[in-house]
């Protein structure tokens, strides 16, 4: 019965194969892009989660009682010795610390490379994060100062396809290291980005620095909860919090689950890489839309389709047929459409994800993960569209009455025509949604496009100083790169806008608390390269010799701190001598921070970032030039270089993505509700073709025949405008709430939804109503 049943579902899928192909190309479409937008929520939600230990490790983070909001991600290195020692449930503890994250070079022979993300970790790091060996023993790969650990990419790069292991290569020009172990570059992502590690160069700075970032490994069955609380109370037996000089300050651990380290964009001074929780949201809604309009379209469909299939259905009872068994048959018959268009939106699916891994930035891929758990979850979806899409078709054309039907008084009336009324306009109301997001989104990204960022980040290259000593050698180095054509300025700064970990420093002022305070160390004509604004006082000068012990603050410093008279000694007994403009240094996801600028000095961070002001006219020639001159100013170095509003807008780059992906999901959401109009518009037309000819005959203008059927259809969107619209009101306020640079609700997001949603139904029914209206009337009244 069974076999009986799948042919005979076969050949009506391909009797009636134009209906069918718009049916199944419709219904794989929309699953297609519910499966590329599920596959990038699953890799986002991937993050750590090759870590066998990862539920028992966590991040320590840290608060203050005077600002619990505010969450650290740095802690002071001393502190995490003593908790393992005080502590048993912490099996294992190891650190990042902040001086040993970059960028390093590495030679072998003839061949230099540089290696993109070198962290300096314990040697205790493998026993927390549990990387593969491919060479040599995790237990004791990092026993050794002169030890480092490679990915295998960077084992290929250097060594090619031979043994790494014992092989020594020269790091930074400074020292040689020895190759200690190769681990495998794990196949799912992890929150921090890393190719190589030595050993920590240092266990600690001092109790009040906190350059260390800290996770530890709990033992077996311990609640992090009941250990957060342990560790506060040895915490409260520590130097940290026993110090009486910053009065009842005190600090307060919280321990953050590795597996939530991705999504924890809260986190204050991080170097680990965060999603978007906000896009994903976006993003699941959208699979959700485009699965609800393609069971709405599927049903829809096939309730029109009920209407030639009710002589069929008729014949059938009257043969003995019982309803289950009806049931049954369409049910096969509808899962056979399913099954098709699964397969085929995996094939689409297929040629679109390399596309979109490349806009992500992201390595997606069919059945990566474990091909059971993909397969499982495609055939839960199939199971979902069947039972949504066919249930309810299988029991509503089971249930007709044959005595009816085959008098030909079933004509996809009653309550067939009232649910594909409400299932039409369910679908629009989802449709105008999504367009009406799009709106929104695109509107607060060309905002915070358009916001004036503080800086002119036009015309600024950003050369990377590697070598140590250079503030020696500063003023040499600057007139040699002064002497370049088309360089008009020169300067320098520890951190750039976009560096997300920064220095940030606590202290009192006349017994305040100056909390918090963001700390970038400049080099003089760093504002006048950067074209920040001047405020009030000047900026740094060199002819000042005292300019290098004094300090430069941004208007939000100055607002929020009591800060005296300009020349007045502040903070460290440091007078300021200017307030400048503020600038975004981390985008405008978050409000700006106060922020205290100082010169370089023996006493200060570093600044490996050379600024060159530079003739955009003149750049092959200044590139040029550049290459020959860093052969002396770093020699063994080779020159890397980029332009600020290169690394300013990458800021933008998540929401740039997120635009170009909702607005090919709005239309795609769009075009499938509006095809389901096509498809049930031309059944109307052929519903009523008797009527149109009737109406002809006593002489209606095409005119009126396409107003006739088009109003039906325009009361319909109006109708779902009117659910979708204050909807959006709702969920726009709440997105846009996220941002603390932000539009108003645009007033065109509404208007716009309205009028574009209208005229797509209007052009979509028109083709219908145009083509009956033009049809001859007397095929139509021939058999009355």
């Amino acid at each position: 019965m069974f076999q009986t049943n799948l042919r005979i579902a076969l050949r009506n899928l391909w009797k009636y194969k134009g209906f069918s192909l718009v049916n199944v190309l419709g219904l794989s479409i929309s699953l297609a892009g519910c499966i590329l937008i599920l596959l990038y929520v699953f890799h986002e939600h991937s993050y750590d989660r090759w870590n066998k230990n990862a539920g028992r490790v966590f991040r320590v983070a840290k608060t203050t009682s005077d600002n619990p909001g505010r969450v650290g991600a740095s802690t002071p290195g001393e502190i995490a010795p003593l908790l393992k020692d005080r502590i048993p449930e912490i099996a294992a503890y190891t650190r990042f610390y902040v001086f040993d994250i970059g960028r390093k070079l590495a030679v072998n022979r003839d061949k230099n490379i540089y290696i993109d993300h070198v962290q300096g970790v314990d040697s205790t790091f493998f026993q927390v994060f549990p990387y593969t060996f491919v060479e040599g023993d995790p237990a004791h790969a990092l026993d050794g100062p002169y030890n480092l650990v490679i990915s295998d990419v960077v084992a290929r790069r250097l060594f090619g396809h031979g043994p790494a292991l014992g092989k020594t290569i020269r790091w930074q020009e400074r020292v040689s290291l020895t190759v200690t172990g190769v681990f495998k570059t794990p196949d799912a992502p992890t929150h921090f980005e890393a190719d190589a590690f030595h050993k920590i160069n240092s266990t600690g700075d001092g109790w009040w620095n906190s350059n260390f970032y800290t996770y530890i490994l709990a033992g077996e069955g311990t609640d992090g909860k009941a250990l957060e609380t342990k560790i506060n109370q040895a915490l409260d037996r520590m130097p940290l919090n026993q110090d009486t000089s910053t009065g009842a300050v005190k600090t307060h651990i919280q321990l953050v689950p590795v597996r939530d380290m991705y999504f924890r964009s809260d986190i204050s001074n991080d170097f680990t890489l965060h999603g978007n929780a906000r896009i994903l949201q976006v993003l699941l809604g959208v699979a959700l839309l485009l699965l609800v309009i393609a069971c709405i379209n599927f049903t829809n469909f096939n309730i029109t389709q009920s209407v030639r299939r009710s002589r069929e259905t008729g014949v059938r009872k009257v043969m003995g047929a019982h309803r289950l068994s009806l049931a049954l048959y369409y049910l096969l018959e509808t899962s056979v459409q399913v099954v098709i268009s699964l397969l085929l939106s995996l094939v689409l699916a297929e040629l679109f994800l390399p596309g979109l891994g490349r806009l992500l930035n992201a390595d997606l891929g069919l059945f990566m993960g474990g091909a059971w758990k993909e397969l499982a979850g495609i055939a839960c979806i199939g199971v979902l569209v069947i039972g949504a899409s066919g249930g309810y078709v299988a029991y509503y054309i089971s249930g007709l009455d044959p005595v009816r039907v085959l008098k030909g008084e079933y004509q996809g009336k009653g309550r067939g025509a009232l649910l594909r009324k409400v299932l039409l306009v369910v679908q629009f109301a989802f449709a105008a949604l999504a367009v009406g997001a799009l709106l929104v989104i695109h509107t607060q990204e060309k905002y915070m496009e358009s916001l004036d960022p503080g800086f002119h980040k036009d015309q600024v290259m950003v050369v990377n100083f590697h070598r140590g000593g250079q503030r020696e050698h500063w003023d040499a180095t600057r007139q040699r790169l002064l002497s370049l054509p088309g360089v008009r300025m020169v300067s320098k700064v520890n951190y750039l806008p976009g560096d997300v970990g920064m220095q940030v420093i606590g202290r009192e002022y006349n017994g305040e608390p100056v909390k918090n305070l963001d700390v970038i160390t400049v080099g003089y004509d760093y504002f006048e390269v950067m074209g920040i604004r001047l405020d009030k006082g000047r900026f740094f000068n060199s002819a000042y010799g005292l300019d290098s012990n004094s300090l430069v603050l941004n208007q939000t410093a100055a607002r929020q701190y009591h800060i005296p008279a300009l020349g007045t000694p502040w903070i460290d007994h440091m007078p300021i001598v200017g307030i400048v403009g503020d600038i975004n240094q981390r985008g405008f996801e978050t409000p700006v921070e106060p922020t205290a600028y100082m010169i370089e000095s023996d006493n200060t961070n570093a600044c490996n970032n050379v600024l060159l002001k530079i003739d955009a006219s003149r750049l092959p020639q200044t590139i040029r030039a550049l290459n020959t001159a860093w052969l002396d100013i770093e020699p063994g170095f080779p020159l890397e270089y980029h332009f600020l509003d290169q690394q300013f807008d990458r800021m933008f780059l998540q929401y740039h993505q997120m635009d170009i992906l909702f607005t090919a999901f709005s239309a795609l959401t769009l075009g499938i509700a509006l095809l389901g109009i096509f498809v049930l518009s031309a059944f109307i037309a052929l519903q009523r073709s008797r009527e149109i000819g009737i109406r002809k005959v006593l002489g209606a203008s095409v005119q009126e025949v396409v107003r006739l059927l088009s109003t039906d259809f325009l009361v319909l969107v109006l109708l779902a405008n009117a659910i979708a619209l204050p909807c959006l009101y709702v969920l726009g306020q709440r997105w846009l709430q996220g941002f603390p640079y932000r539009v108003t609700l645009p007033w065109f997001a509404f208007a716009g939804t309205l009028v574009l949603t209208l005229a797509c139904t209007l052009i979509t029914v028109s083709i219908q109503a145009w083509k009956a209206a033009m049809s001859d009337p007397v095929k139509a009244l021939k058999y009355e």
